[in-house]
């Protein structure tokens, strides 16, 4: 039983051998994505350290007998506690998302 092969009118594209420049251009693409994969891996890995220690549970705890202080300020505190130097806590006013373009029209 034979079965019919499709054809196309277009000829085959030519394959081409990738140059030395074409070849660095694609390592560093791929470290750079390598390198945005670390970062992402390590800050989960972060996450779930911290989730897994009584951390956040501490912060509820101290806020709740702070009453009137700020999150930056308990922060700052705990960073200066832990003998951290040269690092900064601001919180800063958040931005406005935009706003679908295409729900307006609607």
């Amino acid at each position: 039983m034979a079965t019919a092969r499709k054809t196309s009118s277009k000829p085959a594209a030519k394959r081409v051998a990738k140059t030395s420049a074409g070849l660095k251009q694609e390592i560093e693409k791929t470290q750079r994505k390598l390198a945005d994969l670390q970062t992402q891996a390590y800050a989960e890995e972060l996450k779930e350290l911290i989730g897994n220690t009584g951390i956040v549970d501490a912060y509820k705890t101290i806020k709740a007998e702070a009453g009137d202080a700020t999150d930056v300020a308990i922060l700052t505190a705990i960073v200066k506690a832990f003998g951290v130097a040269r690092i900064e806590i601001v919180q800063t006013v958040a931005q406005k998302r935009v706003s679908n373009p295409r729900k307006k029209a609607e």
